[in-house]
């Protein structure tokens, strides 16, 4: 699976995903200060589950209909993973 963690997202939680054999691409270290838009349509391009921790994220991809996410992991406090749909 691959995975395109945004900005905000710890580096810890992405090397630890790679650690473990995921593929995890980084907006922090191709792209930062891109804007939502952007990262959105960057996982799209690249076939990647979105992770990120903007918990208003997905609230604005769904407001906005933004009918090219299909799925994003929330991560709100670093503590756990959960999938949005």
């Amino acid at each position: 699976m691959k995975l395109l963690a945004d900005e905000g997202v710890d580096a810890p939680i992405v090397g630890r995903l790679r650690g473990e054999g995921h593929e995890v691409l980084y907006v922090a270290e191709m792209r930062p200060g891109i804007k939502d838009p952007e990262v959105l349509a960057l996982a799209r391009e690249e076939g990647a589950l979105l992770l990120t921790t903007d918990k208003d994220f997905v609230a604005w991809a769904l407001r906005e209909r933004r009918a090219e996410i299909v799925g994003a992991f929330s991560v709100p406090n670093g503590k756990r993973l959960r999938i949005r749909r």
